[in-house]
């Protein structure tokens, strides 16, 4: 399933309630459904329990060398409102020339979240796109595979970081 053929924004309603007031921008990249307004990114919620389970791990994780955005709530005080979640907007950019920054950085999250038990929402959401897809990969699940760190994972780097091949433990 492509989620970039139908765009559907959020209703005034969804936005009433996440406190979202400035103009929508709709996104690049992702699944093509995020939108921008002001200093909220907001997105359709695929899954209830995943998105009330993402949004308490983003609040509660400690952030020691890498940044998450945290998750807003709505009015009513939940994380998903008429099928929509909202977000802190990050700025930053997307650059492809800092490989060796990036893998250690994965590798810094990867062992913050190595104890986290495997959440259930992951082994009953559809693998219907490249995002489930990945979740489901042998070596991403919780406490099952541990980050190798390799020298010749970064071509061109000359330095010992990381890579994402997992290997057990």
């Amino acid at each position: 399933m492509d989620d970039r053929r139908t765009f559907n924004p959020p209703t005034d309603e969804v936005l009433l309630a996440f406190g979202a007031s400035e103009p929508l921008e709709r996104l690049k990249g992702g699944q093509g459904q995020a939108v921008r307004s002001g200093n909220l990114v907001l997105k359709p919620a695929r899954d209830d329990e995943e998105t009330r389970w993402v949004a308490a791990f983003c609040e509660r994780t400690q952030l020691e060398g890498f940044r998450l955005p945290r998750p807003v709530h709505s009015r009513s005080g939940r994380f998903v409102h008429g099928g929509w979640q909202a977000w802190e907007c990050l700025e930053g950019e997307h650059r492809n020339d800092r490989w060796p920054e990036t893998v250690e950085v994965c590798i810094r999250f990867h062992e913050q979240i190595a104890g986290i038990p495997r959440p259930n929402w992951l082994d009953r959401t559809e693998p219907n796109n490249q995002w489930t897809v990945a979740d489901r990969l042998p070596g991403t699940s919780w406490a099952t595979s541990r980050i190798r760190r390799s020298p010749h994972s970064c071509p061109g780097s000359g330095d010992a970081y990381g890579t994402s091949t997992p290997h057990r433990s």
